[in-house]
């Protein structure tokens, strides 16, 4: 039986202040800070079972791209855990199954197909 199941899920990142090391070198002898964690996606939890379909929306920054990768395995949680139970296809790219010719369904089907 299929099924996506996260469990108190956190994800952060840090985020680097300065762009080059000159930048960072001062910051470090200003004793500015150079680092900022940044929490994407706090205390998670869902249940997905076989056969149920899911769409997640949010603004910009949300956490939307970090949920689908964690659900991928790109990337790993922080703290919690998320178990995976038979196969997924999260649609990460940005504009993905969006062929201007194709209906909704059609392109959907097309970049299933495609990863597979």
């Amino acid at each position: 039986m299929g099924e996506i199941e996260f469990a108190s899920v956190d994800k952060y990142f840090f985020l680097q202040h300065q762009k080059t090391i000159k930048e960072l070198v001062a910051a470090i002898f200003k004793q500015k800070k150079t680092l900022e964690r940044v929490h994407a996606l706090k205390n998670i939890s869902f249940k997905i079972k076989k056969g149920e379909s899911v769409g997640i929306i949010g603004k910009n920054g949300a956490g939307k791209s970090t949920l689908l990768k964690l659900m991928d395995g790109v990337s790993s949680p922080t703290s919690g855990s998320v178990n995976i139970s038979g196969r997924i296809l999260p649609l990460i790219e940005l504009g993905a199954g969006f062929h201007p010719e194709l209906n909704g369904k059609e392109n959907i089907f097309l970049n299933c197909t495609q990863n597979i």
